[in-house]
């Protein structure tokens, strides 16, 4: 099969995002612990480190298979149920090999969600071609302690070699001071209000409808251009957006301290002169001093015909 076909295997199947508990591996964590916040971020990058390994050993198909939670969804480019997607694909990488590696996190107060974000690269062997990106995954605590991606695939291709390179510094946001009594439910209808307001204001300014909602040191992917990941680094990014976005929602979780929510959606331009083809957004929403605020934006769409 040529190679972009298989780069859409990989984009699709893989994009790397990173989970928990590959077959044969030991998750870093006692039943019943009680880590910190920071401690359970830690725990996260360094299974991810665990997961990006087993992708090189076993193969992208078999790797995913076993880091993803079952109810597991991958953005190809729009979401599809992660498990019996990955059965479907084909054994064979076709002399491809993926890696990647973490350069931001983040994780909710009572450490049971979190975000990475980080450079992937793929090769196809022979080919003496790589092709660069950056992924975005979200990641659950299961009930047995571990963690596992309930979200994978939410990245772009960037046009040249990631400047981040592997084993350089994480950025590791702060992890939020509010205290709430709001559970993961109530969390998420607030998320929702939110994003409903910002979706009306998006069908006629999107810039500034996501811009509005987005923390200085919010991540956003979407174009070909390494995410800047520096205070307000993401004005470029957005001015490479749509002026005009309808988004449509359809699904979400947050964490049972209610301080750290996701959703994910489809997303069409209504801009003529920037096309979006099959696309599909994530939003990460984290509580700083008293209001949601975004610290990840990014859209993930087919290639171009």
């Amino acid at each position: 099969m040529r190679f972009n076909k298989r780069l859409w295997f990989l984009l699709a199947a893989a994009a790397p995002t990173i989970a928990f508990a590959a077959k044969g591996a030991t998750q870093r964590h006692e039943p019943g612990d009680r880590s910190t916040p920071d401690k359970e971020l830690a725990r996260v990058i360094g299974v991810e480190q665990d997961f990006a390994a087993a992708s090189l050993r076993q193969g992208i198909k078999q790797s995913f298979l076993a880091y993803a939670a079952p109810d597991a969804v991958l953005f190809r480019p729009e979401p599809v149920a992660a498990v019996p997607a990955l059965m479907n694909d084909p054994d064979d990488n076709g002399g491809l090999t993926l890696d990647w590696w973490p350069a931001m996190g983040a994780i909710a107060g009572s450490g049971d969600l979190a975000l990475s974000v980080g450079p992937w690269v793929l090769e196809a062997k022979g080919a003496n071609r790589r092709l660069y990106g950056y992924y975005a995954t979200i990641w659950k605590k299961q009930p047995d302690g571990g963690w596992k991606f309930v979200i994978d695939g939410a990245g772009a291709r960037i046009s040249s070699e990631p400047v981040r390179q592997k084993g350089g510094a994480i950025e590791k946001l702060p992890v939020s001071d509010d205290r709430r009594s709001a559970g993961p439910g109530a969390a998420l209808g607030e998320v929702r209000a939110l994003e409903g307001r910002i979706g009306q204001a998006a069908l006629s300014d999107a810039r500034q409808a996501i811009g509005s909602s987005l923390a200085s040191d919010a991540w956003v992917i979407g174009s070909s251009a390494e995410p800047e990941g520096t205070r307000n680094g993401w004005r470029s990014e957005i001015m490479k957006r749509p002026t005009k976005l309808r988004l449509q929602y359809l699904k979400g979780d947050a964490s049972a301290g209610g301080d750290f929510a996701y959703t994910y959606g489809l997303v069409e331009s209504l801009d003529p002169s920037i096309p979006l083809r099959h696309a599909t957004y994530l939003h990460v929403w984290q509580r700083r001093k008293g209001e949601w605020r975004l610290i990840f934006q990014g859209i993930k769409q087919g290639a171009s015909q």
